[in-house]
């Protein structure tokens, strides 16, 4: 585990693929899309769900957003019974006001 930043200053937490963390979170993903956010949101801190989309799949950006919200959900819920200090968070994080999700 690594503090770093967002692109817009605030702190953020960054986790190994082998850290409990990220086994607790891969095993709550449904999916290879799901996977790979957990595995961005661990090495980066963050995540912007809609800048990474693409072609036909950013005409589907609500869908995809409604998908990482549940997994964060299932996530956090995981951590609040384990107990975890860490929770992944919705906040601004884009420096021009743009919103994604964080560990906190």
């Amino acid at each position: 585990m690594t503090t770093t930043k967002t692109p817009n200053g605030e702190n953020c937490m960054i986790f190994n693929m082998d850290s409990r963390f990220a086994e607790i979170a891969i095993a709550e993903a449904k999916g290879d899309w799901q996977k790979q956010i957990v595995e961005q949101i661990c090495q980066d801190g963050y995540i912007q769900i809609y800048k990474d989309l693409r072609g036909k799949a950013r005409s589907y950006s609500s869908r995809y957003e409604e998908s990482a919200r549940n997994l964060f959900g299932r996530i956090n819920k995981k951590l609040d019974k384990l107990a975890c200090p860490y929770k992944i968070e919705y906040d601004q994080i884009g420096p021009k006001g743009g919103f994604g999700y964080y560990i906190n």
